[in-house]
């Protein structure tokens, strides 16, 4: 459901069944559930000094982060010049997340959001043990700046 031009025939017939599984109460939970998990990521995430918003709206998040000013963490710095202008905060971020269990992506206009859409079954402990790990390696990004 993360991705727009998938063009792909069976991700289409997924979704239609996808669709068919949607009902009142789940988008209700979701309602529910999503400002739960947004004040969880901005409680773990504040004070650090890369954190700068949650944003969005049920389970369609995004993590605002400030780009690290060690220049050794630009995509400059390793000679890819036609990213210099993208942050690396959340590609990194990402990284670190997935040597954890946490599948995660980046804006696609902007490297320096964090976007987050679990999917609506996700147990609430899940939720709670990814705003902890998303802090934990946040803190190790910060303290290389």
């Amino acid at each position: 459901h993360n991705v727009t031009f998938g063009y792909n025939g069976l991700s289409c017939v997924a979704a239609l069944a996808t669709l068919d599984l949607i009902d009142d109460a789940m988008i209700a939970n979701v309602r529910r559930r999503g400002p739960v998990f947004a004040q969880q990521l901005h409680d773990a995430l504040e004070g650090n000094p890369l954190f700068e918003a949650v944003r969005g709206v049920g389970f369609m998040l995004g993590v605002k982060l400030k780009q690290p000013t060690h220049p050794w963490l630009s995509f400059d710095h390793f000679g890819w010049t036609e990213l210099k202008d993208q942050a690396t905060v959340g590609p990194l971020l990402n990284h670190r997340l997935y040597r954890r269990g946490y599948f995660g992506f980046v804006c696609g206009h902007d490297w320096s959001i964090l976007r987050l859409q679990p999917r609506f079954n996700i147990a609430d402990d899940t939720l709670a043990s990814f705003a902890r790990a998303c802090r934990e390696e946040l803190d190790w990004l910060a303290a290389l700046s």
